[in-house]
């Protein structure tokens, strides 16, 4: 099963096997490897996402639209999302491991007009 992943040492969001494609933007970029023993992506298009989360209290679905992630689709398994973009862009990101914080909720917290969401 995959999954969505918080990752640091991304610079921005890369979109896996578990998204949509929705629209490119025209853009590509390049991915390197953690590692020289791997090549990189060349011409990776940046585009506009969806993945679906289902809430495992209530069993309500939610849609997430990534915006400006990098596609890998088949080649990622998972998809990894970046604190960094996702604050710049009004969703707050609680990500402090529990064995820190006690009282971390390791959330994304989406605000709407009529009432606050959350992923987790």
């Amino acid at each position: 099963m995959s999954h969505c992943a918080l990752d640091l040492h991304a610079d921005t969001c890369v979109a896996g096997a578990n998204t949509l494609l929705i629209a490119k933007t025209g853009c590509t970029d390049v991915v390197c490897h953690f590692s020289t023993a791997y090549k990189p992506f060349n011409a990776i298009p940046i585009a506009m996402v969806a993945t679906i989360w289902d809430d495992p209290t209530t069993g309500q679905p939610y849609i997430l639209i990534i915006h400006e992630a990098m596609y890998i689709g088949s080649k990622l398994s998972n998809t990894l999302l970046n604190p960094n973009q996702i604050q710049a862009n009004g969703v707050e990101v609680h990500d402090i491991p529990r064995q820190f914080d006690k009282q971390s909720k390791l959330a994304l917290y989406f605000i709407s007009q009529k009432r606050r969401s959350f992923y987790r």
